[in-house]
């Protein structure tokens, strides 16, 4: 299922990020994360099978530059 985000979903998005450390993630990019999370989000959506995420992503969209970011 492909639902909203919700901010109850953190812990399960950051325990991703961390499964992919290093191979695709600098440890780095953690705090980075969660900052977006808190504060960068605009559309955002989880991919959910079973009460566990096994993915996610979003839009961001930057009107002036007619321009939007996955």
């Amino acid at each position: 299922m492909i639902r909203a985000y919700t901010h109850q979903d953190q812990l399960q998005l950051i325990e991703l990020l961390r499964q992919n450390i290093p191979a695709s993630f600098d440890p780095s990019e953690e705090q980075d994360f969660l900052e977006y999370l808190k504060n960068g989000l605009e559309d955002y959506f989880v991919y959910e099978a079973h009460s566990t995420i096994l993915g996610a992503g979003g839009i961001n969209y930057f009107p002036e530059k007619q321009l939007a970011r996955m």
